[in-house]
């Protein structure tokens, strides 16, 4: 590298740690409690939503408040949202909490830990594509769709929620389906999904 490069690179880079130094000030501080603020408020709107839709939430509350294995998983949920810098991920999160409601006498917490841990690696565009994958009616136009789609289709592969079958013989064709974890993630999904637009 040539001695200018080199310079304009020290440059950038000063001007980078300058940035990243302003940003440990009250300011910044500031800037993440209205974050967190606006996030629990996008629960409070979820759980609003969702109690609209399917009635008392109170039992799922009581559950929550006893279950620390839940809560846990909740403020895995927070602290994904905490450490997320784009606002419609974040709402996705929060929303993902409020889906933990509407699977409680569906998934055991294990499974929905599992989600959690699963969409960590989702972002909202990956979820819609698995949304419209599960409404596909066939496991070959599945496929097509899912390989048509990068990167969510070969992210939800890699994160278990689509499975992609090999044919055994040269003229069968290619298919994919949803696994049975890739049914839960749309299932905590299914309030952000409804909430964005999106099919569920």
């Amino acid at each position: 590298m040539d001695p200018v490069s080199i310079a304009k690179l020290g440059f950038a880079v000063q001007k980078i740690v300058a940035l990243l130094e302003k940003d440990r000030t009250a300011e910044f501080e500031k800037e993440r409690d209205e974050i967190f603020r606006e996030w629990i408020a996008d629960v409070a709107r979820g759980l609003h939503d969702l109690e609209q839709r399917v009635g008392d939430l109170s039992a799922f509350v009581a559950e929550g408040l006893v279950d620390r294995e839940l809560q846990l998983v909740w403020r895995n949920f927070m602290f994904e949202a905490a450490r997320e810098a784009i606002g419609e991920r974040r709402r996705m999160l929060a929303y993902a909490v409020v889906g933990t409601a509407a699977v409680a006498h569906i998934l055991t917490v294990a499974q929905v830990a599992r989600v959690e841990r699963t969409m960590r690696e989702l972002d909202p565009l990956d979820l819609r594509v698995l949304a419209e994958a599960a409404d596909l009616g066939s496991p070959g136009q599945r496929y097509s769709f899912m390989m048509g789609k990068p990167p969510s289709g070969d992210l939800l592969h890699v994160a278990g929620c689509i499975r992609v079958y090999t044919p055994r013989t040269w003229n069968a064709v290619l298919s994919a389906d949803l696994t049975e974890l890739g049914r839960w993630v749309l299932a905590v999904a299914r309030p952000w999904l409804l909430a964005s637009g999106a099919s569920a």
